[in-house]
């Protein structure tokens, strides 16, 4: 049995998506209104191939549950995990025998 890469494991990146707005008048003045900030994170994931299906099955099933999300014990208390759902699992279709997948999960 091939034995599993260490490539993606515990690895995350957090992002913030900004809802204010900013706009300039006629004169060039600037008017910011301050408005929520979500939070991302995507993780990277690894798994065989052979479970790609039952990967999608179960964030399929997961879809629009809130749930916390972290990256384990180790990256999880620096910042990598999220209360949220996740919009997006980006899987690509790959020969080889492993998976390095993308989940992105957008804070609530």
């Amino acid at each position: 049995a091939a034995r599993r890469p260490r490539r993606h494991d515990g690895r995350a990146e957090v992002s913030f998506r900004s809802f204010s707005t900013r706009e300039f008048d006629q004169y060039g003045r600037p008017s910011i209104v301050p408005r929520a900030v979500r939070r991302r994170i995507s993780y990277q994931i690894t798994y065989p191939a052979g479970d790609n299906d039952r990967a999608q099955r179960t964030v399929a099933a997961l879809d629009v549950t809130p749930a916390y999300y972290f990256a384990g014990d180790g990256i999880g208390a620096k910042g990598a995990g999220v209360f949220g759902t996740f919009p997006n699992l980006r899987a690509p279709v790959t020969a080889g025998p492993w998976v390095y997948a993308t989940l992105e999960v957008e804070g609530l």
